[in-house]
């Protein structure tokens, strides 16, 4: 299958903070790593269900998809896709840690 480049990859201002307060340095990496994968293949994550989607990002992001990266020691990274007039642009919305995760995804 061949790889889907995204037109942009951008983050939002919660990722940004996280990615400048982070100490564990492995973990900045690997989500800067995934925001370099993603320029290359938007389809990376895996999809979310809608069902399972959190009402804070429909209420607040108006979402028409969510889809989810694994990042390690159990992180996640969300981001939703849109079409920007150019291409597929990626928006991450959050990286969290897997028990913030399960809460937010209500598992």
């Amino acid at each position: 299958m061949k790889a889907k480049k995204a037109s942009a990859v951008y983050f939002s201002r919660q990722v940004n903070q996280f990615l400048v307060r982070c100490k564990d340095e492995r973990l900045r990496k690997n989500v800067n790593e995934i925001l370099d994968l993603l320029k290359m293949n938007y389809e990376l994550g895996d999809k979310v269900p809608k069902r399972q989607w959190p009402r804070s990002y429909v209420k607040r992001l108006g979402l028409n998809n969510l889809y989810r990266c694994d990042l390690m020691e159990g992180w996640r990274l969300t981001y939703t896709l849109s079409f920007d007039g150019v291409g597929i642009r990626v928006d991450v919305i959050e990286v969290m840690p897997h028990t913030e995760y399960e809460r937010r995804f209500g598992y």
